[in-house]
C-alpha cells in the first residue's frame, strides 16, 4: 500500500486491538465488523501481522556486532529513509511501530549480508567480530517456565472471579447484577484472555492446545455470564446462578495452574501498580462502591490498597452487604502484601469460623495463614504454673 492510500482505521478498532474497550463497547464492535467484511479483514490483517513480529524467533549476536552495524550505517542510512516515508504516511503509533519493526527485521538481514566475507563493497571498513560461520544461534523457543507468571496470574484472576461470584453476598437482584458485572470488567478476563492467547500460541504442543482452550472457554465462560445478565434484566428476574455456575464450571483449566508453585510465583509481595479509582458504574449505591474501591485494587495486585479500602468498608459499614467478604478479601490483601501478622490477626479474629467468610477465601491463602497461626502458637510461650 502506497502512503497515498492509507485510509485510517476508526479509533474503536485500535481499542479492540489493544483489549482497551469495555465488555459492552467490545460487544458493539464485534457486531459492527459482522456487518463490515472489509473493516473485518483489515483488521485480521493487522491482527495477523502483530502475531508475525510476536513469533520472530530472537538471536544472539556475536561480540563486536553492535560496532560493526554503526560502522555500516555511515554509509547505508537505512533509518533515514525509513523515516521519511513513514513520517509522510502518519499512521496510528501502533502500526507505525508495527512497520519500524518489519522495516528493522529487513535492515537486520541486509546489514547481516553486507557484512559476511567477499560481500563487503570497496572502501567499506569490515565487522570487528570476524566470520559469522556458526557466529547466529537461534535461541530456544518460548516455554510454559518462560511466561508461567502471566498464565497463573489470569488463573488466579479467574479464580478470584469465580468464588465473588459462586458466592456473592447479594440478595436483590439489582445489587447481584451489578456485584457479577463488575467482577467480570474489573478482572479484563476477555481482554486478557485474547492478549495471552498470542503468546500461547509460541508454545509446544500439548501445552499450546491446552492453554488455548483455557482462554478460549474462559472468554466463552464470561460472555454466557453476560448474556445473561442481560437477560435477566429485560426479564425483570434474579440472574439465573445455576446458569452462571454451570459457565464457571465449563472452564477447561491446565493442571499445572492450579498447582501451589504456579500460583506463588505470581501472587505474593509488594505491586509496582496502584489502583485508581473504581472503574465500573453503580449508580447511588455508595456502599457498593466503596467495596469494589477494594475489588479493583486487588485485581491490580495493589494489594496494600486493597487492604486500606477493605478496612475503611469495615469501618463505615460493620454490618454491610459485603462485610464478610470484606474481612475474607482484607485478610488475603494483607497476607499478599507481605503483612503476614495483620493478616493473621484479621483471620483469627474475622474469619475463622466465620461460615460466610471462609468460601471467599483463597484456599492457598487460607494454607499460609493455618500455618502462620501454627507457628504463632510454637513461638507463643506456654503459661507458667503459679
Amino acid at each position: 500500500m502506497e502512503p497515498s492510500e492509507y485510509a485510517p482505521l476508526p479509533r474503536e478498532a485500535h481499542e479492540y486491538i489493544d483489549g482497551q474497550l469495555s465488555a459492552e463497547a467490545e460487544r458493539d464492535f464485534e457486531r459492527r465488523l459482522e456487518r463490515d467484511p472489509a473493516l473485518k479483514q483489515r483488521l485480521a490483517e493487522v491482527q495477523a501481522a502483530r502475531r508475525m513480529l510476536q513469533s520472530v524467533a530472537l538471536c544472539e549476536v556475536p561480540a563486536g556486532f553492535d560496532e560493526g552495524v554503526y560502522e555500516r550505517l555511515k554509509y547505508v542510512d537505512l533509518a533515514r529513509s525509513a523515516r521519511e516515508k513513514l513520517v509522510s504516511a502518519r499512521p496510528p503509533l501502533w502500526q507505525r511501530a508495527l512497520q519500524v519493526g518489519a522495516g528493522a527485521l529487513a535492515a537486520s538481514v541486509v546489514l547481516a549480508l553486507v557484512g559476511l566475507p567477499g560481500l563487503s563493497g570497496p572502501g567499506q571498513a569490515p565487522l570487528d567480530s570476524g566470520p559469522l560461520d556458526g557466529a547466529y544461534t537461534p535461541l530456544a523457543s518460548i516455554t510454559e517456565a518462560d511466561v508461567l507468571p502471566l498464565l497463573a496470574d489470569n488463573y488466579d484472576r479467574f479464580s478470584e472471579m469465580k468464588r465473588q461470584v459462586l458466592f456473592a453476598p447479594a440478595r436483590d437482584a439489582e445489587t447481584l447484577r451489578d456485584l457479577v458485572r463488575a467482577e467480570l470488567e474489573l478482572s479484563e478476563l476477555p481482554q486478557r484472555c485474547r492478549r495471552l492467547a498470542a503468546v500461547a500460541r509460541g508454545l509446544p504442543e500439548p501445552e499450546r492446545r491446552e492453554y488455548l482452550r483455557f482462554f478460549e472457554s474462559v472468554a466463552a465462560c464470561c460472555e454466557a455470564m453476560d448474556a445473561e445478565l442481560v437477560r435477566s434484566r429485560n426479564d425483570r428476574r434474579q440472574p439465573d446462578m445455576q446458569a452462571l455456575g454451570a459457565s464457571l464450571a465449563s472452564v477447561q483449566v491446565p493442571a499445572r495452574l492450579s498447582g501451589e508453585d504456579a500460583l506463588l510465583v505470581t501472587r505474593f509481595g509488594p505491586s509496582g501498580r496502584v489502583a485508581q479509582g473504581a472503574r465500573v458504574s453503580v449508580g447511588n449505591d455508595s456502599e457498593l462502591a466503596l467495596y469494589l474501591l477494594a475489588r479493583e485494587a486487588c485485581y491490580q495486585r495493589d494489594y496494600e490498597s486493597a487492604a486500606r479500602h477493605y478496612d475503611d468498608y469495615l469501618a463505615r459499614f460493620p454490618r454491610g452487604r459485603f462485610s464478610d467478604s470484606a474481612r475474607a478479601g482484607s485478610a488475603s490483601a494483607l497476607l499478599r502484601s507481605g503483612l503476614s501478622d495483620r493478616a493473621l490477626d484479621r483471620y483469627l479474629a474475622d474469619v475463622r469460623g466465620n461460615a460466610a467468610a471462609m468460601p471467599l477465601l483463597d484456599a492457598s491463602d487460607a494454607a499460609r495463614l493455618k500455618q502462620a497461626e501454627l507457628e504463632r502458637a510454637r513461638r507463643t510461650p506456654p503459661p507458667q504454673d503459679k
